[in-house]
């Protein structure tokens, strides 16, 4: 869903999008990557951050237990049982699209409780390998100039420069 928002007179575009499923979070990456000067890195991160705010905000799933789901190959099961259960079903991520003539910025909001974000400041420590960490590490090393966590850690920005 887009719902239109005000822009100043730097901005070019300013739209708001809501998503739930991972599928749709797929679908919200790949059509906003579009806007980007490197759109394939660009929908990699987006997915990730988009994939975290569902799993780790909207839905509760913390690092260890996402650890012991993927072991048992159940991750997916888990995610849609959530989904359909109160009080996860009804959570949505919002994300905030705003272009500017130096930058295209992204704020992803989910409604969860939030993370020690600030473990993560100077980038995830460890590799690629390791599942904890992963999607932030992906999308500030890939994807994005700047990756900005705020608050509790329920909201993150990702801009890219133009």
């Amino acid at each position: 869903m887009t719902l239109p928002e005000q822009s100043s007179s730097t901005e070019t575009k300013a739209d708001v999008h809501l998503f739930r499923t991972p599928a749709e979070a797929r679908a919200l990456a790949t059509e906003l990557s579009r806007l980007a000067p490197n759109p394939a890195a660009v929908e990699t991160g987006l997915f990730e951050l988009f994939i975290n705010a569902i799993e780790h905000g909207n839905l509760a799933i913390g690092h260890i237990e996402k650890r012991r789901l993927l072991e048992e190959d159940r991750l997916l099961e888990a995610i849609e049982a959530r989904l359909a259960a109160p009080p996860y079903g009804a959570r949505q991520v919002r994300v905030e699209v705003i272009q500017t003539d130096k930058e295209l910025r992204f704020t992803i909001r989910d409604e969860g409780t939030g993370f020690d974000w600030k473990a993560f400041e100077g980038g995830p420590q460890g590799t690629l390998d390791e599942q904890h960490g992963r999607g932030i590490m992906i999308a500030r090393r890939l994807a994005f100039s700047r990756l900005d966590f705020s608050g509790t850690g329920s909201c993150v920005t990702a801009a890219v420069f133009l």
